[in-house]
C-alpha cells in the first residue's frame, strides 16, 4: 500500500486503509482463509483431504493452526466489513469523526485518476504559492 496523501507531511498509517478504500492485510489474510477453507471443504473429492491432519491434534503453541483459526472465524460468521469496523473502532485514529464507516467509499473516489492528478497539481501549486515571500513589485 502507498502513501495517499501530503507531499510535506505523510498520511498516518491508520488512515492508509481507509483512504484507498482497501482492508487492512490481517483483515484481508483472515478473509482468503475462510474463503479457502470453504472451498477446500466444500469439494470432498479434493486429494488435499488426505494431506490434511485431524484439527483437534494438539501441536506446540508456537505453531499457528489455520485450520483452527479458520473453523473459530466461520463460528463467528466472519464478515470483513465488521472486522474492519472493529478495528477502525478499536484504532480510533485522529480525526476519526470524519470516517463513520470505514467501508465505504470517501467522497470522491468515483474521479477518474486524470482529474484527481490535475486536483493535486491546482492545490500543489497554491500551497507553493503561498509558501514563497511576497515581493513588492
Amino acid at each position: 500500500m502507498r502513501i495517499v496523501s501530503g507531499c510535506l507531511k505523510s498520511t498516518p498509517l491508520p488512515w492508509l486503509p481507509t483512504l484507498s478504500h482497501i482492508a487492512p492485510r490481517n483483515i484481508r489474510r483472515q478473509e482468503r482463509l475462510v474463503k479457502e477453507y470453504q472451498k477446500i471443504f466444500s469439494n470432498h473429492h479434493l486429494p488435499v483431504h488426505n494431506d490434511l491432519p485431524d484439527t483437534r491434534l494438539r501441536r506446540l503453541k508456537s505453531r499457528s493452526r489455520p485450520l483452527l483459526l479458520a473453523e473459530q472465524l466461520l463460528g463467528e460468521n466472519f464478515s470483513i466489513n465488521d472486522k474492519w469496523r472493529e478495528y477502525w473502532d478499536s484504532l480510533k485514529p485522529d480525526q476519526a469523526a470524519y470516517v463513520i464507516d470505514p467501508t465505504a467509499a470517501l467522497p470522491g473516489m468515483e474521479l477518474p485518476r486524470n482529474e484527481w492528478k490535475v486536483l493535486n497539481r491546482h492545490m500543489q501549486e497554491k500551497r507553493v504559492i503561498s509558501l514563497k515571500p511576497q515581493t513588492p513589485c
